[in-house]
């Protein structure tokens, strides 16, 4: 039986897609007024998206990490995927910047 949580599905795609959003609206001359971060008091509607990303984040974590441990999972085990997951997450975030570096240097 799977037991994830809709409403943090829902809340996590939200945030991708203003994540996506932001940083393309299609026209850098003419943006949503929420689209547009605080000048420095307040906030909009895109000041919100990073943290209710980590909010997922940190709420789907330890109910990953219970689901595993559940299936048999060894503590040793579980910290080697989380340092694998993040070790990948790092090179895909880097690939694009090396990338721009080596078209740079051509």
């Amino acid at each position: 039986m799977n037991k994830r949580w809709d409403a943090l599905d829902v809340l996590r795609g939200l945030t991708i897609m203003l994540m996506l959003l932001n940083l393309s609206p299609g026209s850098w001359q003419f943006n949503y007024s929420w689209l547009e971060h605080a000048k420095w008091d307040g906030w909009t509607l895109i000041d919100m998206v990073a943290p209710a990303f980590l909010f997922c984040i940190g709420v789907a974590m330890p109910l990953s990490l219970q689901s595993r441990s559940e299936k048999g999972a060894s503590r040793q085990a579980l910290l080697s995927h989380v340092l694998w997951r993040s070790l990948a997450l790092v090179r895909i975030a880097e690939a694009p910047r090396r990338v721009l570096l080596q078209r740079a240097h051509d």
